[in-house]
């Protein structure tokens, strides 16, 4: 473990940044928070116009069931802060996330409550925008969409597959994705005695969908 004595926020505040294997922990709010660097987003150079310089940390919050995109600016003698973002990205490169990433997006416009697109664009775009990964958007437009441009998609250059909508276009990707799957490893995809083998491609889900809460 090592720390850092750094500045932050707008008030400059001084604190200790510590970090060790798993995690950099500062304190937030009168408690230290400790940020997971599978958490972390992106770390950007910030110019603050005079003799100090400054680092912008995103990450991701957890707060039970909640997640939100949180950032510390930090600033601090250059060579201190050097050190200490030098020490931070060399973890953060270890986490699959922080690599360049190429996305297939799926996209149904009007399940649930039609949100899908803005949901996309307002919310998730940004942070992909930010982490450096780039999207191949697919809205779908009329029904079975989503299975035909599954069916046909040279998936070879991507990373990870990311479903905005409900569990029916959840499911219509994900049974096109094991198909392949099974038929690239020679197997019978309606024997249901066969094993099905893990995908190469992970794949995440945005639910937009009807969500139903008991009174």
């Amino acid at each position: 473990m090592t720390s850092y004595r750094l500045t932050a926020g707008a008030d400059q505040a001084e604190i200790e940044v510590t970090v060790d294997e798993k995690c950099m922990t500062f304190p937030s709010k009168n408690e230290n928070l400790c940020v997971e660097f599978e958490d972390l987003v992106a770390i950007l150079d910030q110019d603050t116009g005079n003799s100090q310089q400054s680092v912008t940390i995103h990450y991701i919050k957890h707060s039970g069931f909640l997640l939100s995109k949180e950032i510390v600016q930090l600033s601090g003698d250059p060579t201190v802060l050097k050190q200490f973002q030098e020490h931070v990205q060399a973890k953060f490169i270890k986490v699959p996330a922080s690599q360049s990433r190429h996305f297939l997006v799926f996209i149904n416009p009007i399940g649930g409550k039609g949100t899908g697109e803005k949901t996309y664009n307002d919310t998730i775009k940004p942070l992909f925008d930010l982490a450096g990964i780039t999207c191949e958007v697919v809205v779908s437009e009329r029904p079975d969409m989503c299975t035909e441009v599954m069916e046909s998609q040279d998936l070879t250059n991507i990373d990870g597959i990311i479903v905005c909508g409900g569990d029916g276009t959840l499911s219509e990707v994900t049974n096109v994705l094991l198909r392949r799957t099974m038929v690239a490893a020679d197997l019978d995809f309606n024997d249901s005695k066969v094993k099905v083998p893990p995908t190469a491609i992970p794949v995440g889900h945005i639910p937009t969908g009807i969500i139903i809460t008991s009174m």
